[in-house]
């Protein structure tokens, strides 16, 4: 599962909530969190921001998941 699917239900979104709030389709969010559409930074703060996550945080644990795979 990826960190940002984990991070949108911790929050307590659904895939069609976080769309909804940020202006996307739904399909947008699976295929970021599938890894078959990329994001530029812009759009992972936007998401972030809307999730309420630290990014700083967010990025920590990023790098950790990529050294430790």
């Amino acid at each position: 599962m990826s960190l940002l699917r984990r991070e949108r239900e911790a929050a307590g979104f659904s895939q069609n909530e976080l769309s909804r709030r940020l202006g996307h389709s739904s399909n947008y969010i699976n295929r970021v969190e599938l890894g078959k559409h990329s994001l530029d930074v812009v759009n992972l703060l936007r998401i972030l921001t809307t999730l309420g996550v630290d990014p700083k945080s967010f990025f920590a644990r990023f790098v950790d998941e990529v050294m430790n795979s």
